[in-house]
């Protein structure tokens, strides 16, 4: 039996284990689980949007008998997008698993299938957490790639408007913030546009939730609503309910791809406001891969393809994720902050 000490086999060969602890970065979610963006997937990687722009207007009376007020001409508009190409590579060689004890046993070897599966679901939690990113950034109308920086898909530019933002001045205690929320909810609902909703969720960093739980005109109705939670087991930061909307502290991370440190899904400060149960509003564009086995065909979440390499002395592992969030009316969407 070899020596876990051992700096040679760093303690990975077969000892006996008392327990196996897999240690993974948290995969933020939240948004992905709310189920707000339907999927549409396409056959290339190009989508055509057609938008349609009617004017709703009172009809006058006429006398009986004579002709009615016509509708008018439709604005119509075709436009289309690009979905970004997402790839991902890596490579398990042979000697990469000789002799290594399979994790979590002290009596099996690892395989080269075990290395594979560990190294794909990798890339899936990878895929996982960059769509979140995209969708938490779509729900604030700009999708950006990785760095932060770079533009994929810009909702205002697309389909016009430019975002609203409301400051709640959480540092000025004469600040009546239910009257702010009422006019969060009524900009909403002017902008509905022949869509409907069911409510707003707010998600804020948690710099903003903690200055809002503790504004004087708020902090009495928290008391009050946490009490009754505490008493159930809740976790007041996954939903406070206040003048008809619910903010939720949303603290989703993860480290940048230079490792220089960590994205930042939501500004610690501020957050976005967005419509629940919505239509039409939210879509994910879906491509397919470019492999000569998928061209043409619907695309997929998912894309993984291993080839053998050329001296038979490892697996080349491929795959890929071809997606695009958007918001189509990006005029419901809202910015909030506190200026102090």
């Amino acid at each position: 039996m070899l020596n876990p000490f051992d700096a040679l086999n760093a303690g990975f060969s077969l000892v006996e284990m008392t327990e196996a602890i897999n240690k993974l970065p948290n995969r933020p979610n939240r948004i992905s689980s709310l189920g707000l963006f339907s999927d549409f997937p396409i056959t290339s990687n190009v989508a055509l949007i057609e938008i349609k722009r009617n004017s709703l207007t009172l009809l006058p009376t006429q006398p009986w008998g004579t002709a009615g007020v016509g509708s008018g001409p439709t604005d119509r508009e075709l436009k289309s997008l690009v979905v970004p190409h997402t790839p991902w590579e890596d490579t398990v060689m042979a000697a990469d698993v000789i002799g290594v004890r399979r994790f979590g046993s002290d009596n099996a070897l690892e395989t080269i299938q075990d290395k594979v599966l560990e190294k794909l679901q990798q890339a899936k939690d990878a895929f996982d957490a960059t769509d979140e990113y995209r969708k938490v950034k779509a729900l604030q109308g700009t999708v950006l790639d990785a760095d932060g920086v770079t533009e994929l898909f810009n909702s205002y530019a697309f389909f016009g408007g430019v975002r609203k933002s409301f400051d709640f001045k959480l540092g000025d205690s004469s600040q009546n913030v239910p009257e702010n929320i009422i006019k969060l909810k009524r900009y909403m609902e002017k902008n509905l546009m022949g869509e409907s909703m069911t409510g707003i969720r707010v998600f804020v960093g948690p710099v903003f939730f903690d200055k809002l739980v503790k504004h004087p005109s708020v902090k009495e109705i928290f008391l009050n609503w946490n009490g009754a939670l505490e008493r159930l087991g809740g976790d007041f930061r996954s939903g406070f309910p206040l003048g008809g909307v619910i903010f939720e502290e949303y603290s989703g991370t993860v480290p940048k791809p230079d490792g220089s440190g960590m994205v930042q899904f939501v500004p610690e400060d501020g957050g976005m406001a967005i419509p629940l149960g919505t239509r039409s509003t939210f879509r994910r564009f879906v491509a397919p891969a470019d492999y000569n086995s998928t061209v043409n065909t619907l695309g997929q979440p998912y894309y993984a393809f291993q080839k053998e390499t050329y001296d038979e002395r490892g697996i080349r592992l491929f795959a890929q994720s071809n997606t695009l969030p958007i918001c189509c009316r990006p005029t419901l969407l809202a910015e909030v902050k506190t200026s102090n």
